[in-house]
């Protein structure tokens, strides 16, 4: 917890060269970096207002219109919704 709390020490396993040159300032958020088609579903589910485009052109950082399209064609191809968006059982 050095520099948290009190001054310390940091311990890192990988070299300054590593973490100045090749690590990201800040982690991509999680809605960016993993598939939509669960959080798709869960939307449906609740049946939340704007449904899955609406729901999530709301978010801090919203995915990509491609991504959320790319999410639903998956849906639709896996027939958990039918061609209209709605859940299917």
């Amino acid at each position: 917890r050095a520099g948290r709390v009190r001054p310390g020490h940091c311990f890192r396993l990988f070299s300054r060269f590593m973490h100045d040159r090749r690590f990201q300032p800040f982690q991509l958020p999680e809605i960016k970096r993993v598939p939509l088609e669960g959080l798709c579903l869960q939307i449906k589910l609740q049946r939340l207002k704007g449904g899955v485009d609406g729901f999530l052109r709301k978010a801090m950082e919203p995915p990509s219109q491609a991504t959320i399209d790319a999410a639903i064609a998956n849906l639709q191809q896996l027939q958990a919704l039918d061609r209209a968006g709605e859940l299917t059982a």
